[in-house]
């Protein structure tokens, strides 16, 4: 039996499923993947290198320019101390 896709869902292109695996969280992934190329050819560690490089800039440029960002995803340290 082949699986029904809903009208809402679609396959991930390359770009975000690289920055799912990286960052765990296929939300963040998604409104990421518009902002960053990621070129093939690239050996694992120069591919992780170039994923981490190029989150940590388009959030640097987000809080540069004042921008309102949405905030997806956290952790509470406060409520994991024993």
């Amino acid at each position: 039996m082949i699986p029904r896709i809903e009208n809402n869902q679609r396959l991930l292109t390359r770009t975000e499923l690289l920055l799912a695996d990286y960052l765990d969280d296929e939300r963040q992934a998604l409104t990421l993947a518009p902002h960053i190329y990621i070129p093939e050819g690239l050996t694992e560690p120069e591919q992780a290198r170039r994923i981490e490089d190029a989150v940590i800039t388009v959030l640097a440029e987000a809080l540069d320019r004042g921008e309102c960002c949405e905030y997806v995803s956290g952790q509470r340290r406060d409520t994991l101390r024993g």
